[in-house]
């Protein structure tokens, strides 16, 4: 379609649909989008499968895998009228589930596609449950039915019956996800829910005329229905397709076939055709009968649809009947030109012939325009999600920030209505892809091929060139003219990447030129009342604010998939790339007004583990590496990059593929250097445990001597001497590991907030609730913790880690950590509280072990002292507090893990939560069974200590590796005489 006419079409949000396929990987994700794509001609049906024309990068299509989500803009007419499909291919693979919530946050449906074969799979469960979380409307698309038939020759009553369980795991899945959110509400949520009931209640009494109509009041509003979650094929949700053979079908397609011909209402037939019915002719009437499977029926969608297409697969990949296969293309009215009827690849000739007869994309399509809502049916509930952050509530926000919630809702283009405008993510293009005129009918070949200079370009870089010498021979004297052209003629053609900014326009028109609000995600709109009744604010109080800035729109694209159109705006509903917007770091929300809230965080189902630290071959490309990762990291969701202190670069990936893509966009695209890279670790926590009362044979441990030095010795006293001052610790340390991941996630939503924000209501219940339940985790956990709670200093490491300071000093009976020190409180230690805290948030970042942040571990301070004389000042001893405390928390720590112990410290590792590594690191042969079965020096490979080394070697710290595993003595040979 012509772009002028698709302008047009933006302009109605009516008939646009937002939606994006998901799936496990390998499920046919991308070749059912191929065979969309090809239904508006931008490819050809029959390169629909093999091309991959979502997947434009090189390692996609060597892989057979997606890696990006990337959206297509289509048109389709339905009923005289023409919508507008704004479609998005997202991964499969789990290394890539950040691209998904990128994708399903800007959309309105989605289509779920499940191989019959493998059924409901990991990647399956997490999509539905994005899906569920951003409150968006599935359907379902039951993909390769030709394997049912070719691969596992099922015959086509065992085909219906296999599928019947594919049906019955999806729904079952759907309806753990209602089950949990129902059972998941607070009680505030709850409480308020019953209110608005009593309140309907009330109304619907009042203007009821009889009590039949009011007990259908109290009825209608006492639950919520959940028929609506489910999937079935008479509800007109499902697809049953083949998208290899570029097939499909909903049941509807079969009752408009069959209804005439068997005498039968259209809605009678429908209900009928999925399920245990069969048509009985008893009495010479045509009438539908259930209990087909126990009167060994077939049933209706076997006998009518199943069998049909059996027939066709088996005259022609099995019998390779041509013949036979004229006659059905005849009865199917599908016309078989000459070289379909010529070839001798069969697969053609059957895909040919399903193509026409149920055409994919016209039944998707179909599908789609039906069943999935458009952009302008935003519903209250998804509004306010977006709106409300975990901490907040609709009715805590400004009253101008909840009048845009109308504007979600219509979704209006118009130049009154506000622009609000969500970034789910930025991806890089070259700039030579779209410097010049995008979307021209030479597919933009500058992705892969530079196209050639024009004279203007050619003049352009000269001037810089010559600038450049100029300043180069002003800072370091005359050099040599043509090696200083050629070098920065270089720099000159080296291509750099642009970000651009991955969009839906959710209500009024976003304009090129524009000047918008860039709300960044911890923007609060309560600190903009005061300032400003208007929707500008002046530059002076916008640069006191510090998650809000002004950026200026400079280009708006319309996404094709491989290609980009250039476009001057985006009416609400669109889904676009926008170009040119600064300070915009991974996601970001624009608007017209200072008011409009952030939009939620996006819920990444996979965070990043896999950590490799990389260098450059040659030094001097060090600054083109760090440039290099800061785009990395803005461009790509899920990954995270850390520059150490000590000169380290990290970079944390979702896994290997996914580090390999990162790693192969560094070396070609955003650095365009060689690097070098470790060997790749997944992240650790250090910890400790009860000592075992089983050994590595299963034998019961008896209580030996070294078990009362253990507890002798548990206490650890450090001293300092420093300028007449003397400085004594006591600490011992227990774990808290069997609670500490609960801990662990009760602290997790009290990391959203800002230092010294001001708490809203929401806010002030989240804290309480972690109160509670951390007073009765720990009041569980046994009589040494029963008024822990009162006695806990300090979280760490950070302030809000799963770690403990408890302060048992009987001289200083500081308050708690949740009251807080008042100007009341007197005592000499209180000088030095900040700095034994600090202390301890060193201590357990950075573990004995190899250096990795302490997990579950409580240290227990039972005494401490400082004695100075009147001459010393203050802060020479701050300093020495701080490295004793470390030191000594850390020595207690390293002393619970001696060798006599039995293994106390073991680390973790993290793949989806924290599970304990059950071998010690520093075990060594006690019992006499064990010397008999390891020996004396227990040679055998321990995984743990080799974790620890590996840690330690990345970072530099010294190892207990044997130089030398073996040798012999070095013999003098006598000289042959």
């Amino acid at each position: 379609m012509a772009k002028s006419n698709k302008k047009n079409l933006l302009e109605c949000p009516q008939r646009i649909k937002n939606l994006c396929i998901m799936a496990h990987v390998d499920h046919g994700k991308t070749t059912l989008a191929d065979s969309l794509v090809a239904s508006n001609g931008i490819i050809t049906q029959r390169q629909a499968g093999k091309i991959r024309y979502m997947d434009s990068r090189k390692d996609e299509v060597e892989r057979g895998i997606t890696m990006k989500s990337s959206c297509v803009t289509l048109t389709y007419k339905h009923d005289e009228e023409i919508y507008v499909i704004n479609l998005i291919d997202s991964p499969g693979h789990v290394d890539f589930s950040s691209e998904v919530s990128t994708a399903v946050r800007l959309c309105d449906g989605t289509i779920i596609v499940v191989d019959v074969v493998e059924g409901v799979c990991a990647q399956t469960k997490v999509v539905l449950r994005q899906a569920w979380v951003e409150n968006i409307r599935p359907v379902l698309v039951l993909n390769k039915i030709d394997r049912l038939i070719l691969e596992m020759k099922l015959t086509p009553l065992d085909a219906y019956y296999h599928i019947t369980k594919i049906f019955e795991q999806v729904n079952a899945f759907m309806g753990e996800l209602y089950n949990t959110d129902v059972m998941g509400r607070t009680a505030e949520e709850k409480e308020k829910k019953s209110k608005e009931k009593e309140k309907e209640r009330k109304n619907s009494e009042g203007s009821s005329l009889g009590s039949s109509n009011m007990f259908e009041n109290w009825a209608i509003n006492e639950d919520l229905d959940d028929t609506d979650l489910y999937f079935s094929p008479e509800s007109g949700n499902v697809l049953f397709a083949s998208a290899f053979d570029g097939w499909g079908f909903r049941l509807s397609k079969f009752v408009d076939m069959y209804h005439k011909k068997l005498n039968l209402a259209k809605e009678d037939l429908k209900r009928a055709l999925w399920g245990d019915f069969y048509i009985s002719s008893k009495g010479g009437v045509k009438k539908i009968v259930g209990g087909a499977r126990e009167k060994g029926k077939s049933p209706l969608f076997v006998s009518l649809i199943l069998e049909n297409i059996y027939k066709i697969y088996n005259v022609i990949m099995e019998n390779k009947d041509n013949n036979e296969m004229e006659k059905i293309a005849a009865s199917l009215d599908v016309k078989l030109p000459f070289t379909i009827l010529k070839t001798v690849d069969h697969r053609l000739k059957l895909n040919f012939i399903m193509s026409n007869w149920l055409p994919l994309s016209t039944s998707v399509l179909e599908m789609v325009v039906s069943e999935l809502p458009s952009a302008c049916e935003v519903t209250d509930d998804r509004a306010c999600k977006l709106m409300c952050t975990a901490t907040q509530r609709f009715d805590s926000l400004p009253p101008q920030t909840q009048k845009l919630k109308k504007a979600f809702v219509e979704c209006c283009s118009d130049d009154d209505r506000p622009l609000i405008v969500y970034v789910s993510k930025m991806f890089g293009v070259e700039k030579s892809c779209i410097s010049h005129k995008i979307g021209s009918k030479v597919e933009s070949e500058a992705k892969s091929q530079r196209r050639p200079l024009t004279m203007e370009e050619i003049k352009e870089r000269r001037k810089m060139i010559l600038l450049l010498k100029e300043k180069d021979n002003v800072a370091n004297g005359v050099q040599n003219s043509d090696a200083v052209e050629e070098e920065h003629l270089e720099e000159v053609e080296e291509e750099e990447e642009e970000l651009i900014a991955f969009a839906r326009v959710f209500s009024g028109t976003l304009r090129v030129g524009q000047k918008v609000f860039v709300l960044g995600p911890k923007h609060n709109p309560n600190k903009i009342i005061g300032l400003t009744d208007e929707e500008s604010l002046p530059h002076d109080v916008l640069d006191s604010l510090e998650y809000i800035h002004y950026s200026e729109v400079k280009d708006i694209y319309l996404l094709m998939g491989r290609h980009l159109e250039r476009v001057n705006n985006a009416p609400a509903g669109s889904i676009v790339g926008i170009g040119g917007l600064e300070g915009i770091f991974k996601s970001a929300t624009l608007s017209s007004t200072p008011f409009c809230t952030p939009f939620t965080e996006l819920t990444l189902q996979a965070s990043p583990i896999l950590r490799v630290a990389v260098e450059t071959v040659d030094p001097r490309d060090l600054p083109k590496l760090r440039k290099g990762l800061n785009i990395l990291n803005q461009s790509d969701p899920c990954v995270q990059v850390k520059f150490k202190e000590s000169g380290e670069y990290l970079l944390i990936t979702a896994g290997e593929v996914h580090l390999q893509k990162c790693i192969q966009d560094l070396e070609e695209r955003y650095a365009r250097v060689s690097l070098t890279v470790s060997p790749p670790i997944v992240p650790f926590r250090e910890t400790i445990i009860p000592p075992p009362t089983f050994d590595r044979l299963n034998e019961a441990y008896i209580r030996r001597k070294h078990i009362r030095w253990e507890e002798e010795n548990s206490h650890i006293i450090q001293m300092i001497y420093r300028s007449h001052r003397k400085i004594v610790s006591s600490v011992n340390n227990s774990n808290i590991n069997n609670n500490c991941n609960g801990i662990n996630d009760l602290n997790s939503d009290l990391e959203k907030y800002e230092p010294y924000e001001e708490l809203s209501s929401e806010a002030l219940r989240v804290i309480n609730s972690f109160k509670n339940d951390l007073k009765n985790v720990l009041e569980e956990s046994g009589e040494m913790w029963k008024e822990a709670f009162n006695q806990i200093w300090s979280f760490g490491p950070h302030y809000c880690g799963c770690n403990i300071l408890l302060n048992r000093i009987e001289s200083y009976k500081r308050p708690s950590f949740w009251e807080g020190i008042s100007s009341d409180f007197e005592s000499p230690l209180l000088t030095y509280d900040t700095n034994f805290v600090t202390g301890f948030q060193i201590a357990s970042s950075v573990g004995p072990l190899c250096e990795e942040p302490m997990m579950g571990v409580c240290f227990i301070v039972e005494d401490w002292e400082v004695n100075t004389s009147s001459n010393s000042s203050v802060s020479d001893t701050m300093g020495q507090i701080i490295s004793m405390v470390k030191d000594s928390l850390r020595k207690s720590f390293e002393n619970s893990h001696q060798r006599l112990t039995s293994g106390e410290a073991i680390p973790q590792l993290v793949f989806s939560h924290w599970e304990i590594l059950p071998i010690d690191p520093f075990w060594e042969p006690q019992t006499t069974e064990e010397v008999t079965h390891w020996g004396d020096k227990a040679d055998s490979e321990n995984i743990a200590r080799n974790y620890i080394n590996d840690v330690r070697r990345r970072k530099g710290l010294p190892t207990d590796d044997k130089i030398v595993a073996s040798a012999e003595k070095q013999r003098t040979l006598s000289k042959n005489k």
